[in-house]
């Protein structure tokens, strides 16, 4: 049978295209989760490796002639932990990544950590001494170890440590020697007053809006006993 030109043309130019096609196909970058279609095109996952959040985006494809990611993703957050970059092992015992680092095939990189270290304020609440020592630090999540002082307040008698300073009745919650630590905090001194003890609070009593009011503002005494020495205004 004689084939037409026409017929060979048309099917010169069918392979032609499927060609194009393919050529096309093999140069557009490389989607999430396909097969690579070319050599050098490689994908860099971030692993969040524990964090609360995912690095943003969580991947980065290298795309020729360039042989390194165009910039680092925004980092992952974690709770109690600040980042501190990324590595290729999960451990941190791999070597550091960053921007800079060539890609010559698709790699996983892992964030590192740091834990967070805070600091626990012990406040006297108006007793005469301060506990010793003040404060206390502890890495997130552990406990700290309590004053070995307590404050002292004549004719009261402590109570332990909360995390409210009492004021309108509230006193908040225990704070022990068992008691994890997530964030900076301030507890505070409880305290029994004697019985038949009373504040006594000095008011300015409209005084000049520059004046600065008694100091201290408050006095407490038992039944019976004077404020001695006043305050100063």
């Amino acid at each position: 049978m004689k084939i037409k030109p026409a017929g060979i043309a048309l099917f010169v130019l069918s392979l032609f295209m499927a060609q194009c096609t393919n050529f096309v196909h093999d140069l557009r970058p490389r989607e999430s989760g396909e097969d690579n279609p070319q050599p050098g095109y490689y994908t860099v996952t971030f692993d969040k490796n524990g964090g609360t959040t995912d690095a943003s985006p969580p991947t980065k494809t290298v795309t020729p002639p360039a042989a390194v990611i165009d910039a680092l993703p925004a980092p992952p957050a974690g709770t109690g932990y600040t980042f501190s970059g990324w590595n290729t092992a999960a451990n941190g015992s791999g070597t550091v990544f960053d921007e800079t680092t060539p890609v010559t095939a698709d790699i996983t990189v892992y964030a590192q950590w740091t834990i967070n270290t805070y600091t626990v304020t012990f406040d006297k609440n108006g007793a005469d001494t301060d506990a010793v020592p003040a404060s206390n630090t502890s890495a997130y999540g552990g406990i700290v170890s309590l004053p070995t002082t307590d404050p002292t307040w004549t004719a009261h008698t402590f109570l332990g440590w909360w995390t409210a300073s009492g004021s309108g009745g509230n006193w908040g919650t225990p704070f022990t020697a068992s008691t994890p630590v997530t964030a900076d905090i301030t507890v505070y001194a409880k305290w029994n007053p004697p019985p038949n003890y009373y504040t006594v609070t000095f008011n300015r009593n409209n005084s000049d809006s520059g004046s600065t009011g008694a100091n201290p503002n408050t006095a407490g005494v038992t039944a019976g006993n004077t404020v001695n020495p006043l305050p100063t205004q």
